[in-house]
């Protein structure tokens, strides 16, 4: 469940639409169970300046307190598109 929450995030919002996934790696350290409450967050750890590829810092909170997955995603996006915030 934690892994469709942040491919939506990168696909709808950074770095958006048409944005290919080229890497994924993942650390687990707790569970995520069924009702569970996890925040996500995003961020954008470096970018290629010669090509649409953007490197992405994730991690995934478990009730506000507890870092239970992080890890990166290397992306290829449509340099054409802005990226849009969600606050």
């Amino acid at each position: 469940m934690t892994t469709a929450i942040l491919n939506a995030v990168v696909a709808e919002d950074l770095p958006g639409p048409g944005t290919v996934f080229l890497n994924v790696t993942w650390d687990f350290r707790a569970p995520v169970r069924p009702k569970d409450t996890i925040t996500e967050e995003v961020e954008v750890a470096d970018m290629r300046h010669d090509k649409p590829v953007t490197r992405l810092r994730t991690k995934v909170v478990l009730r506000r307190r507890h870092h239970c997955r992080g890890g990166h995603r290397r992306v290829l996006h449509d340099a054409t598109v802005k990226p849009r915030t969600r606050r």
